[in-house]
């Protein structure tokens, strides 16, 4: 019984310690729901969008729900767009691109869209962005047969693997603590 109220006091130490690991550079996150899920990019950058959190909770849908969301970085260089759960369809990224013919750059991830380098052992779905100005614009099209369920970060990639690092510590923490 000794044993387990130390790993309780350590794993609440642990989590109140754990949230100063990185900064996160989300500065806005909106939504809005595409019941038919036939809007096109250009349609929804132009809609209004709903705020919401730090994450994405609809339970289970038919609709794709798109977020907009803007990172201010705090310096220059290549961000991580962490995505957690792994277990999404299908997750599309859309990037600021004016050198593009439409004027975006996507990047695709989830379960059916996987390619031969996927990485099914990875803790958060990654998309891998470097913002332009100090204010960029994102916007995320989820469209999943599951609940649609979604958290949304991004990093600068140390602390991302930080991140991973302390996920792995608890689950390791809480297998310990089942066996």
């Amino acid at each position: 019984m000794k044993k387990i109220l130390i790993y309780l006091i350590f794993l609440c130490c642990f989590g109140l310690t754990a949230t100063v690991w990185g900064s996160e550079l989300v500065s806005s996150r909106g939504v809005i729901e595409d019941r038919f899920g036939t809007m096109s990019i250009n349609e929804v950058a132009k809609a209004d969008f709903k705020p919401m959190g730090d994450f994405l909770s609809k339970g289970f849908s038919e609709s794709v729900h798109w977020i907009r969301f803007v990172v201010t970085p705090d310096k220059t260089g290549e961000l991580l767009v962490r995505i957690n759960p792994t277990i999404l369809d299908q997750v599309v990224l859309y990037e600021p691109d004016p050198a593009s013919v439409n004027g975006w750059k996507t990047q695709v991830l989830g379960d059916r869209s996987y390619t031969d380098d996927y990485d099914f052992t990875m803790v958060a779905l990654e998309f891998v962005v470097n913002p332009s100005a100090p204010e960029t614009v994102y916007y995320l099209r989820l469209q999943t047969t599951s609940s649609s369920f979604m958290l949304l970060d991004v990093h600068q990639p140390a602390d991302a693997r930080n991140l991973d690092y302390r996920f792995v510590l608890f689950q390791a923490l809480y297998a310990g603590l089942l066996r």
